[in-house]
């Protein structure tokens, strides 16, 4: 270990690299993951370029997914890892539409043999160049006979519009794959049937594949009508479950049909939000087409139904006939947590009622009965877990959001500002560095840089272009002007002396850090001590890792007195004399700059270590108590992580309880899924150390204001990530 005070770090702010806002759109690889049913939204999908590059994304509904390419050398290799532990190959000689599937995977594997593929290297890439487009033009090819004349939805496995349950995809369905052996013989079989031979990229049909097409697409339907008296319903949902799931939209005359049924036993449903339905309907299909499935709706008194609007980001007050008491949140991914540390999922059913299904066990059924705009009153029907069933009247209070309103004024005055860029350059193998310095924002928000120091040694101020910052009302800020940052997120602290974001800078990924000066004067006797800290740091470069530290200063020398990292790193670092301190808060050496919050108890710092090595650390002085409500309510964090596959990611919170729920989410190669990015088992000890079950290696502390949160963890192999989370 090799840090000084090695706390106080900081959060990446201004731009001092200019990179010119063009405004246009990154170009992507995008298209539908499927495996006979869309592959589970949040999936994995990992792209590799020509030179070995990674950029990462998941699958969203329905198996859309898009991965960002800006700055990627094409081709790209794609692997989607279902959440079943399945992998689907695919491959992409530019940006645009590429599907991944068993016959795209089956192409790659065609080119490359079956052995699975861990880590693509840029020769098989360059072997899957020349070759993979004529292994799925050969397949096509084969595939032709299988589809009847009637089928309407894409059969174009690699580049079509996929429609889930149709056309290619209900292939899928019916189909074996036994990939290439040793000597790259494979097979395609419907049941134990070979309907297609192969060697390298040839595809040879077999006799089979002429009557194949109706076993896989039997000319069966299931079909009827939703009514609302003697109506048509336009635009209810029909649903089929059972030897086979699907579901269809009825059209302008209410009619709805499913094709190409399979023999089996299925249950239908209908569903539309303000209608009550008639029953489920089970129908059995043996060859021959099924009529006459009719349901009748019912319109829902609008004064007895929940909405989504009513609930979908809501928290509430909670009170019951039965004296129980709390405050729920209802997150718009469909959980909800409970300020006693219950939590569950929500749902409106099309009868508009309420639906929570609680996680300790049981579900409640709420049905409205009075609604005043703040006060909800409902009917609950619980039913445990064994079956029985309880009813009470249950009455939800709005509680009014935070009062704290932000105007463009907060943001006038000077700031001290830290950039800090994670990862190495694949182009020119160097690594980014950081930028420090000091900036004015005017009453327009035009911000001028007055001083600069970066990791080359340069102190120029120019950025090449012009930067304006305007707030909005809830602290969030927008950046434009030639020189502003690409994707660029920025937040103010409820306090109003802090902004912390997350920017990219072509291939950089950005934390950016400001301090308001605010009038307060700093000098070397705020360090005379003794005064115990915790920091977390993350290192861009060879040493690859984060660190969360303790340690204590005393007569102006800082000691770190432990270190915990997820790679084992355990060195301590004895007394060493810290730099005398500015008036406005900063601390600046020739390979060095730290930035001090006005309550002088929170520390942000970059260093240069060596050739290719940086730092961003964050401290926080001791001395306060916390509890584990201060953890509770909204919190916004942004995260940084490398030096493997660089990328930042922002993401709103609600913490109830021990359990933080993901509300919205953004990845620096656009990803928006919520999947896996809840965090439980969180605790805060009475210091204010945090750490959380459901990820070991994350260790962080919050700050002695109680309005930042800083947390380091490892993310991935060789792939190491700092958070900090406003509330």
């Amino acid at each position: 270990m090799k840090r000084l005070l090695a706390g106080f770090l900081c959060l990446l702010f201004l731009c001092i690299v200019g990179c010119g806002g063009s405004g246009s759109s990154s170009p992507t690889v995008s298209g539908t993951a499927s495996q006979g049913s869309a592959i589970a939204s949040g999936s994995p999908v990992i792209l590799t370029d020509s030179t070995g590059k990674i950029a990462r994304s998941a699958v969203g509904a329905n198996g859309s997914y898009n991965v960002t390419v800006s700055g990627l050398t094409k081709p790209f290799f794609l692997n989607c890892s279902s959440l079943s532990g399945n992998h689907y190959y695919s491959f992409a000689s530019d940006a645009g539409t590429t599907n991944i599937n068993p016959f795209t995977h089956l192409s790659v594997q065609a080119v490359l043999g079956s052995t699975p593929i861990t880590s693509v290297t840029p020769g098989q890439i360059t072997t899957l160049s020349s070759s993979f487009l004529t292994a799925v033009s050969n397949l096509k090819t084969a595939l032709a006979g299988l589809y009847p004349s009637s089928v309407t939805a894409s059969t174009d496995f690699i580049a079509g519009n996929i429609t889930i349950g149709d056309g290619v995809d209900k292939v899928f369905d019916s189909i074996t794959i036994i990939p290439p052996n040793a000597s790259g013989v494979f097979s395609i079989a419907v049941g134990s049937t070979p309907i297609i031979n192969g060697t390298a990229t040839t595809f040879t049909p077999t006799a089979a594949i002429s009557t194949a097409n109706s076993t896989i697409f039997p000319d069966v339907t299931i079909s009827g009508q939703v009514t609302v008296g003697s109506t048509g319903l336009s635009g209810a949902t029909v649903t089929l479950t059972g030897s086979g799931s699907t579901s269809t939209k009825t059209d302008t005359n209410g009619n709805f049909s499913f094709g190409y049924v399979q023999n089996g036993s299925y249950t239908l449903s209908a569903s539309m939000a303000g209608y009550t339905m008639s029953a489920n309907q089970a129908v059995s299909v043996t060859s021959t087409s099924v009529t006459g499935i009719n349901f009748t709706a019912t319109a829902t008194p609008s004064n007895n139904v929940f909405t989504t609007a009513m609930i979908s980001g809501k928290t509430y007050n909670y009170s019951d006939t039965q004296g129980n008491s709390g405050t729920p949140t209802f997150n718009a991914n469909g959980n909800y947590t409970v300020s006693n540390g219950d939590s569950g999922t929500w749902n409106i059913n099309s009868s508009g009622q309420l639906i929570l299904v609680e996680a300790s066990g049981g579900t409640d059924t709420l049905t409205l009965t009075a609604n005043t705009g703040t006060v909800i009153t409902a009917s609950d029907l619980f039913t445990h877990s064994d079956g029985t069933h309880l009813t009470y009247t249950v009455t939800l209070t709005t509680v009014a959001a935070s009062t704290t309103t932000f105007s463009q004024a907060d943001l006038t005055g000077t700031w001290n500002f830290l950039n800090f860029a994670t990862g190495p350059d694949v182009t020119s193998g160097n690594y980014y560095g950081w930028k420090s310095g000091n900036a004015t924002v005017d009453s327009a928000g035009n911000v001028t840089i007055n001083s600069a120091l970066d990791s080359t040694g340069s102190t120029s101020t120019n950025i090449n272009g012009a930067i304006k910052w305007s707030a909005n009302s809830d602290g969030t800020i927008n950046e434009t002007g030639t020189a502003s940052f690409d994707s660029s997120r920025l937040k103010m602290s409820s306090n109003k002396t802090i902004i912390i974001g997350v920017a990219s800078n072509g291939a950089d990924r950005l934390m950016r850090i400001a301090v308001k000066q605010n009038g307060t004067t700093f000098s070397s006797a705020d360090f005379a001590g003794p005064i115990q800290f915790v920091g977390c740091d993350i290192d861009s470069g060879p040493d690859n890792d984060v660190t969360f530290m303790n340690g204590n200063i005393t007569n102006g020398s800082a000691t770190i007195t432990s270190t915990v990292s997820p790679t084992g790193n355990t060195a301590t670092v004895k007394a060493q004399l810290l730099p005398l301190i500015s008036s406005t808060g900063v601390i600046s050496t020739p390979n060095s700059c730290a930035i001090l919050t006005p309550d002088k108890k929170l520390m942000f710092k970059v260093t240069t270590w060596g050739t290719n090595s940086y730092d961003l650390s964050v401290s926080s002085f001791q001395g306060q108590s916390f509890t584990q409500s201060d953890l509770a309510g909204n919190m916004t964090a942004f995260s940084i992580a490398g030096p493997a596959s660089p990328l930042w990611q922002y993401i709103t919170y609600n913490v109830s309880g021990s359990l933080a729920t993901a509300t919205s989410n953004l990845y620096s190669d656009g990803s928006t899924s919520l999947t896996g990015e809840n965090v439980s088992g969180i605790s805060i000890s009475s210091s204010g150390l945090i750490t959380a079950s459901s990820n070991t290696t994350a260790n962080g502390f919050m700050s002695y204001d109680k309005k930042l949160i800083v947390i380091d963890s490892q993310w991935d192999t060789n792939q190491f990530g700092l958070a900090l989370m406003l509330k």
